[in-house]
């Protein structure tokens, strides 16, 4: 029987993010990575409200290490927002930029690191470092379009945390908070109310530059990252009708942790119902990209059958390995959900283990999907 067009356009893609997933380089713990040259490095990194997003700044300190210069990106519409630890990144940035460090707003095109990504293709002894670990999954998408400008010596750094948040108290609490039916309409009231899980009303919006493409003869499908705050992902699901759903549920790198995707498929049983949930690793970008770029073009043909919206609202390595699917496959809507309101002190605590991605060969990465 002669495949279809869609069939082997599907193929193929499959196959170029196989390639691109075994090519791309694992997460490298910092410590491992003692000959990266910091001191002509240009290191971007988000003010976050989350203390880890200071865990490369301090492992530098910590060191000794210094970079050429820092550039300290800040949420211009709510700077308030992200006060909590300003004092020590400040510190922090005069301490490890060699040249006067820098605070730009950061913005929806990627224009704060533009300028400075394109300055590297005429130096090419400087390497840039990307930090996400204190972006959004929008910034990081933005961001990493940009870095596509900036040669080959770039790399990620991300830095868990200590302690995340729902901490396993918080959901033995809510949860199991004098209800025992799942679907109970006391407990889904106790979550919504929860610091720790409410995020006030939502704003649905496709992705800059990753609105993929809907074919009017099939109908559309979310593919959604469960969040540990639920309302994030029902935005999602009444922004549009969906004629097919599957979610993805993140499976974390400790076992210690192992009980938080049990606490995802609990969180959201009201939206899951009967639909199917796959999972997928929290960390390892790579393996992401290898999993749902394997589940939506494989044997089951999700994309065949449906257009596919994506809604990208997992962890940050999750958001990267998104973020390279989309570059593969342009036909792929990538959604996002932004609350109106934060709880900045309720998403995690503490600082963990720092890591580095190195980039090289990205810059050949179109949206074709090429790795040259």
């Amino acid at each position: 029987m002669t495949r279809s067009v869609e069939e082997q356009e599907g193929g193929i893609e499959l196959t170029s993010c196989l390639e691109v997933a075994r090519k791309c380089s694992p997460e490298i713990a910092v410590d491992e990575l003692p000959t990266w040259p910091w001191r002509s490095t240009v290191l971007f990194l988000a003010e976050g409200f989350e203390e880890r997003s200071l865990g490369l700044l301090e492992w530098l300190a910590g060191r000794g290490l210094r970079a050429e210069q820092v550039v300290l990106g800040r949420y211009g519409s709510q700077p308030d927002l992200n006060s909590l630890h300003r004092e020590r990144y400040l510190g922090l940035c005069a301490q490890v930029s060699e040249k006067p460090y820098v605070v730009r707003n950061i913005d929806e095109t990627g224009d704060w690191i533009r300028e400075v990504a394109e300055e590297r293709t005429g130096n090419p002894d400087r390497r840039i470092v990307l930090d996400v670990s204190g972006m959004s999954g929008r910034a990081i998408f933005a961001a990493l379009d940009a870095m596509m400008r900036c040669g080959e010596g770039f790399a990620l750094a991300y830095s868990e945390a200590k302690t995340y948040w729902p901490r396993q108290g918080d959901v033995q609490s809510i949860l199991g908070a004098g209800a025992t039916d799942v679907d109970s309409e006391d407990r889904h009231a106790l979550i919504e109310d929860e610091h720790w899980l409410h995020g006030g009303s939502h704003h649905v919006d496709l992705l800059p530059g990753h609105e993929g493409y809907d074919a009017g003869t099939k109908g559309v499908a979310l593919v959604g990252f469960l969040p540990y705050k639920s309302s994030r992902l029902g935005a999602v699901l009444g922004w549009m009708d969906y004629s097919h759903r599957l979610f993805i549920a993140g499976v974390p790198r400790l076992s210690a942790n192992g009980w938080r995707r049990d606490a995802l498929l609990q969180i959201n049983s009201r939206i899951i119902g009967g639909a199917r949930v796959v999972d997928v690793p929290t960390f390892g970008y790579r393996e992401v990209l290898a999993q749902v770029a394997t589940l939506l073009l494989g044997s089951e043909g999700l994309l065949e059958r449906h257009n596919i919206h994506m809604a990208v609202l997992g962890s940050k390595l999750q958001t990267i390995g998104c973020w390279l699917l989309s570059r593969v496959v342009p036909a792929i809507t990538m959604v996002t959900s932004t609350p109106a309101t934060y709880y900045n002190r309720a998403f995690s605590e503490g600082v963990g283990m720092s890591w580095l991605i190195p980039c090289m060969g990205w810059r050949g990465f179109g949206r074709e999907g090429q790795v040259l």
